[in-house]
């Protein structure tokens, strides 16, 4: 989740059930899905129950909407690795600062067709945008996945 997060930090969640747009959530991923070797991840809500969303060159379209960004800097990310930072305003309006790498990993997962997200499920991103294993993977999350909702963050 780097740029808003880094891998050491220790997270408070409180455990409702009630997600809205940039909404930072604990999930967990069963066996069936698990790609990396842990059983629970962070990632940021952007697409509610009954959204339409398009990933197009890694930045979000939500119900027809593009989602607006604005560059802020250049910066290296914890491998070393040149990242752009830039901010994204989803629906809300909830204003994220996400990283795009210019050469990513998962070259596959940059563009998205249309994905309706069904009852009781939440589309998912991570803030290395290109860098994360997310919903554009293992696509949306049913909600009895969601552990709680991030609400503080001690950084290490």
């Amino acid at each position: 989740m780097f740029p808003n997060f880094n891998i050491e930090d220790v997270v408070s969640v409180n455990k409702e059930k009630c997600y809205d747009y940039g909404d930072v959530i604990v999930m967990w991923i069963p066996d069936s899905l698990r790609i990396l070797d842990e059983s629970y991840r962070i990632y940021r809500v952007v697409a509610l129950p009954g959204d339409t969303i398009i990933v197009d060159n890694n930045h979000c379209v939500i119900n027809n909407q593009r989602c607006s960004l604005r560059f802020v800097k250049k910066l290296l990310d914890p491998d070393n690795v040149p990242m752009e930072i830039e901010e994204e305003i989803l629906p809300g309006p909830q204003r994220i600062m996400i990283g795009i790498r210019p050469n990513s990993p998962y070259p596959e997962m940059e563009n998205m067709p249309s994905c309706i997200i069904p009852q009781n499920n939440y589309f998912v991103l991570g803030d290395n945008r290109t860098g994360s294993l997310d919903s554009r993977y293992i696509g949306p999350i049913p909600i009895e996945n969601i552990k709680g909702k991030v609400t503080k963050v001690i950084q290490k």
